[in-house]
């Protein structure tokens, strides 16, 4: 009778545990933080990112604008897709981030 407690109760706080990671990973900015590495990764793999760098140094201040713009439009469109994917995932991520964090301090100070 003891033994199948401990079954009963092994097989119960499993279901628990993974209600309770799967809560954790379902939310929002776990998420957003996925897609974010997920996408920057991809960019990683397909743009030669010393060469961008190497190239943006070779630049006066006044054509950073222009450099940007003709690098992106000159891609293809998977690596434009992509990038706008990171950007936006980026400014989600940062917009939750200030949030949590401000909802963190007012909760201290109260």
């Amino acid at each position: 009778m003891n033994e199948t407690n401990f079954q009963l109760e092994g097989v119960v706080m499993r279901r628990v545990r993974f209600i309770y990671y799967a809560r954790l990973l379902a939310r929002p900015i776990v998420l957003e933080g996925f897609v974010f590495l997920g996408t920057a990764v991809a960019i990683a793999l397909s743009v030669s990112i010393p060469d961008v760098i190497s190239n943006f140094y070779h630049l006066e201040m006044m054509h950073y604008s222009s450099y940007f713009t003709d690098a992106f439009l000159g891609t293809e469109f998977a690596v434009q897709a992509t990038l706008v994917l990171v950007v936006a995932s980026g400014a989600f991520l940062l917009r939750d981030s200030f949030r949590n964090f401000r909802a963190w301090r007012n909760l201290r100070v109260a």
